[in-house]
């Protein structure tokens, strides 16, 4: 009976340990093995990874243009204007009143874009569209809407109005410009990039452009300008302050007695004689292209006047965009060198302390081609590479 207690026990051992083996090797019900199977000795388990799986983040569009047709106040969005030259805001919008000013912007936009713009005399705006100069704008007296493009495909644009004419016929102190709205069907994008460098340039009508147009017109064209010319090739941008026949110290009688030392410290003396001029940005290099109505005027016993008031204009450059700024004075735009051209070259180099107090002097080629002896098209275009070159030699600028 022993025996047979002691058989059963041993078999009912051996049942249990059968049992126990066949349920460590049984699948799960997925069919996979258990994982919380014992490994083979010398061998490693294998890692569970409980974490959540790593997910890249969605890309996300930006919005895309809305394409409606809208009307905008440029002086509610000059953050998104880009603004060449002096200007202010004005009751009939920004102030575009200098040779060569204008706006620029970027815009998200299909079909046509109008300007409207207020002028008290007629004059030209050059227009650039996408980088392409297209059809210039007759503006008239008064106010009006002006198509600057028409056509656009839907998608970024970017459009740049220049205004070729000058800011002043005979000194009338009205002869004023501004852009009040923008009309398109889209919307203003960001505002385009400032250039690396910033040249202000001042001058009379050759930098205003006089005789470049026809024979016998006093009609202007800043854009076919030296200074246009050398701003563009330069990839820069600029400044113009220019008056038909403003001197140093003499100007012709269309100017009633003002000097370019008189007006020059304005946003726009013929605008607002309060107004002096703040910039937001200084400019890195001031090119002067004076004396031409200073010549024909002057007598060696002006010599300590013109010191005074060329002075006067050096200080009032440096007051403005700080001590460092770069001063090029250029004679012989239009005639042979003079005598008012003979004293700057001293008063730069022996009182003023020539290029190493930052005044440089650059003698240009004289043309008296275009309309009453001013320089022809051409010759603005051969001064504009001998500017151009000297800027860059002078001042390391690839």
């Amino acid at each position: 009976m022993k025996s047979f207690r002691r058989f059963f026990s041993f078999a009912l051992v051996a049942v249990l340990l059968l049992s126990l083996i066949a349920c460590g090797g049984e699948a799960d019900k997925t069919g996979k093995p258990d994982q919380t199977t014992v490994p083979t000795p010398g061998t490693t388990a294998p890692t569970v990874d409980t974490t959540a799986p790593d997910t890249e983040p969605e890309d996300t569009d930006p919005p895309a243009p809305v394409y409606e047709d809208v009307t905008l106040n440029v002086v509610d969005v000059l953050d998104r204007i880009k603004i060449h030259g002096r200007s202010m805001t004005c009751a009939d919008g920004l102030a575009v009143d200098w040779s060569a000013s204008g706006i620029e912007f970027n815009a998200n936009c299909k079909g046509d874009v109008k300007v409207t713009v207020t002028s008290t005399y007629a004059c030209k705006f050059a227009v650039y569209v996408d980088g392409t100069q297209t059809d210039d704008i007759a503006v008239a007296e008064g106010t009006a809407e002006y198509a600057v493009a028409s056509g656009l495909a839907e998608g970024l644009h970017n459009i740049r109005l220049v205004k070729k004419s000058d800011n002043a016929v005979e000194n009338t102190p009205d002869i004023l410009t501004s852009v009040s709205k923008i009309a398109l069907c889209g919307q203003l994008a960001d505002r385009p990039a400032d250039r690396e460098l910033l040249i202000e340039f001042i001058g009379d009508s050759i930098t205003c452009g006089l005789g470049t147009v026809a024979p016998n017109s006093l009609e202007t064209d800043a854009t076919v300008t030296y200074a246009y010319k050398a701003a563009e090739a330069l990839g820069c941008d600029y400044s113009f302050v220019s008056v038909s026949g403003i001197g140093v110290l003499n100007s012709t009688e269309q100017n009633e007695g003002l000097l370019i030392s008189d007006i020059y410290s304005y946003t726009n003396y013929y605008r607002d004689k309060t107004a002096e001029y703040k910039p937001t940005r200084q400019a890195d290099i001031v090119v002067v292209a004076m004396n031409t109505n200073d010549n024909g005027r002057m007598t060696t016993a002006d010599r300590d006047a013109y010191f005074e008031k060329s002075d006067a204009l050096l200080q009032q450059i440096r007051a403005i965009h700080g001590e460092d700024v770069k001063i090029v004075w250029v004679v012989s735009l239009m005639s042979s060198k003079g005598t008012a051209d003979s004293m700057i070259s001293y008063s730069i180099r022996n009182r003023l302390g020539g290029e190493n107090a930052g005044y440089y002097y650059l003698e240009a080629t004289p043309n008296s081609a275009g309309a009453f002896t001013h320089p022809s098209v051409e010759g603005h275009a051969v001064n504009a590479e001998i500017l151009v070159k000297f800027i860059k030699e002078k001042f390391n600028i690839k």
